[in-house]
């Protein structure tokens, strides 16, 4: 039976237990409990990595994620969670009965099956060896695999599988040059297999520098050059060594596995020559050197370190297929649309089992009834493709935005941010429409059959009270009290905000929470909001890297003095040549230094990028929710070179690629320090705007966005 003619009534009661797929946290359970193959403490380990990298990937698209390590792989509370991934290294997991939970298990290594189909009517017993799946895959719905090949000889089992290959995670693994982590010839591992490719390279004459516990006595002392990289650090090596070398245990290229080495140097930018495997030539074409013997490997090295700009061409190749296919990101979301289709799949299994089904006392064969009935097929939600349609006289592929501000507020920065974020849903397949606060959000046909609502939250204005049956969602992004949910349930259908940003109970009346302000998570999970990080972010198309001589300037500080911006008066009390732009600055500081009340917003990046320095500071209050403000990531996206006032969230997100100050003096020190090394200013500006470019834009945003979306209409079938 096709999906639309599916019982609003089963997929209810399915949806009892399927909430956390969409991104609907509680106090309670996490959507996912995360199965780690290692010690909580393994901080070196390889899996205990790949294990958090999972996590991180998980949460970036809004998911509460529970990880749980080796002494302990069911804690308290995780029998709630209706996801569990197993991520499968060396360690047997024999998951407990729990009907509704799908069990994923994520299988990145080989192990052995030749037995398997024997075990099949043993599920949920003891494995006979360690290293084997002869009864394990059994007890999961989905294998999650990294190699196809392997994936095609489980299949032959009738196991459900998915491709899934190792993956990195480029908010660790980036571009960073470091002349101190520059080597001409790199390999970072264990000798625990013979690595043909040090060997070989040092046989050759070739000197490499080794990092990796039990290379002492193996190799020259002086190419040992430590026994561990941090893997904060790991990057840096990766981006600045001339060549990164790269092989594979003998038992992942014979089943088709390609290591996460490959991905997290190439995502660093580094330069990366391998053994042969046929699936890294299948998926990085030439971009990736490999050798099949030891001449050619000698041939790859004598060649490419005499060719930096071919090294150049390659490694930038190589990382825009990783990050556009490799990622944390990709994998967990490959994995939760595997989980999506196989829960579908068994709902509608369900309902053509079940035929006619009762509501009542009644006997229905696809009639609506008030009851909630069987929906027919015009009122399907989602497509065979999974796009949403029209269900109950709403369009699910229709959003109406309300932005409490009015028409012509082209001054304040919310008015671009919405602007800017309509543009992102719209490239995500959303149809867009806007409904702005001096028109008292003017509801039309359009806004009556949206299915999607998007409320950007703003310290004063009014609302209505929504239609239930519309996925409603909240853009938390400024400064707000937090009230105790039911407070004021049911009391009323109109609410109002205060000129003091408290929300009173309007929480309540939306299906999620969207922030980005990572502090204010916690607060609104404890008070029974469902919540989710989604940041700020920049419009890439619009802020891009222009510099334009007549507005050059030495440092350049955008905004109004709406609180102290100490940044600013730092500046002016050090006599820097500051041009401050911004309403109401006159009487503050003297007017030498104003140089204007309004820059356009479609000309802003021209003077970001013009600026030697951009200065950025936040109020106090912003700064302890969390908050990451988008000034950031448009000043980088066009180029510019920004310090800002520290706060640990921007070092998060970009490391030191924006350098920080703390108090006056450490201001100065890097003014200073930064005007006169131009090249240091423009290596850190390349690096922000990486950053910002891979994961903070408006079609980033737009697209988490409208899978949040999808994921609560779900909710509501």
């Amino acid at each position: 039976m096709h999906r639309g003619r599916l019982t609003s009534v089963l997929l209810r009661s399915a949806a009892l237990f399927w909430t956390g797929v969409l991104m609907l946290q509680t106090a309670e359970a996490a959507d996912i409990g995360l199965k780690i193959s290692a010690e909580k403490n393994w901080l070196s380990w390889g899996d205990y990595i790949l294990g958090q990298d999972m996590k991180s990937g998980l949460e970036r698209l809004g998911y509460s994620v529970q990880p749980a390590y080796m002494d302990n792989f069911y804690p308290s509370g995780a029998e709630k969670s209706p996801v569990d991934i197993y991520m499968h290294g060396f360690v047997p997991f024999n998951p407990p009965v729990n009907p509704g939970k799908i069990n994923v298990l994520y299988l990145y290594y080989p192990l052995e099956t030749a037995n398997m189909d024997k075990f099949k009517n043993l599920k949920h017993t003891a494995e006979p060896d360690w290293m084997s799946l002869q009864t394990e895959l059994w007890d999961f719905q989905l294998a999650a695999v990294a190699s196809p090949g392997y994936q095609k000889k489980l299949e032959k089992f009738g196991i459900k599988t998915v491709f899934v290959p190792q993956f990195t995670d480029p908010q660790k693994f980036f571009y960073e040059y470091d002349k101190n982590a520059a080597y001409d010839i790199l390999f970072v591992g264990r000798p625990g297999y013979e690595r043909i490719s040090a060997l070989w390279a040092m046989e050759n004459g070739f000197d490499v520098a080794l990092f990796g516990e039990g290379w002492e006595g193996k190799a020259p002392a002086e190419m040992v050059k430590g026994t561990y990289i941090d893997n904060k650090e790991l990057h840096k090596y990766y981006a600045s060594a001339k060549i990164v070398l790269n092989d594979t245990r003998a038992d992942m290229k014979q089943a088709g596995f390609i290591s996460n080495r490959v991905f997290d140097v190439t995502a660093s930018g580094g330069f990366l020559i391998s053994d042969y495997m046929p699936e890294i030539k299948e998926f990085y074409g030439d971009s990736i050197p490999m050798f099949n013997s030891k001449e050619e490997l000698k041939q790859l090295l004598e060649h490419y370190l005499a060719h930096p700009e071919e090294r150049k061409e390659k490694a930038r190749q190589a990382q825009e297929i990783t990050l556009r296919h490799f990622t944390n990101e990709a994998a967990a979301k490959t994995i939760m649309d595997a989980v999506q289709e196989l829960r579908e799949n068994t709902e509608e299994e369900s309902t053509t089992k079940a035929g006619s089904v009762q509501i009542g006392e009644s006997k229905t064969n696809g009639t609506a009834t008030e009851a909630g009935g069987i929906s027919d097929g015009e009122n399907s939600i989602a497509d065979e493709d999974g796009n949403f349609g029209s269900k109950n006289g709403l369009d699910y592929n229709k959003l109406a935005i309300k932005s409490p501000w009015e028409t012509t507020a082209r001054n304040i920065g919310e008015y671009w941010l919405e602007l800017d974020l309509e543009d992102g849903l719209r490239q995500s397949g959303f149809e867009v429409r806007n409904y702005y606060f001096n028109r008292q959000f003017y509801p039309d046909d359009f806004y009556d059959n949206a299915g999607n609502l998007l409320y950007m939250q703003f310290k004063y204005n009014q609302t209505d009270f929504e239609d239930e049956r519309k996925n409603r969602i909240m853009y938390l992004y400024f400064p707000t009290e937090i009230p105790d949910t039911a407070k004021f349930k049911n009391t009323k259908d109109v609410f109002q905000y205060n000129t003091d940003a408290s929300l009173n109970d309007e929480l309540q009346y939306f299906d999620l929470i969207a922030t980005p302000a990572k502090a204010l998570l916690p607060e609104l999970r404890k008070k029974g909001h469902k919540a989710v990080f989604v940041p700020q972010f920049t419009n890439p198309e619009k802020f891009r890297p222009e510099p334009d001589t007549a507005l050059q300037s030495e440092l350049l500080f955008v905004g109004s003095p709406w609180y102290e911006r100490v940044s600013v008066t730092y500046a002016v009390e050090y006599g820097y040549d500051i041009a401050v732009y911004g309403l109401n600055w006159r009487g503050k500081i003297p007017d030498r230094f104003i140089r204007g009340d309004y820059v356009d917003n479609n000309m802003l990046n021209k003077y970001y990028a013009s600026a030697k320095i951009v200065l950025s500071d936040h109020p106090d209050d912003l700064a302890a929710m969390g908050l990451v403000i988008n000034r950031l990531y448009d000043a980088s996206a066009a180029g510019a070179f920004i310090i800002s006032e520290y706060s640990p969230y921007i070092e998060e997100i970009f490391g030191d690629s924006i350098p920080m100050y703390k108090d006056k003096k450490e201001f100065k020190i890097l003014v200073d320090y930064y005007l006169a090394h131009p090249e240091k200013r423009r290596e850190k500006a390349l690096r922000a705007r990486g950053i910002t470019l891979h994961g903070y834009t408006n079609k980033a945003v737009g697209k988490q966005l409208k899978q949040l979306f999808d994921n609560i209409g779900r909710s509501k079938r």
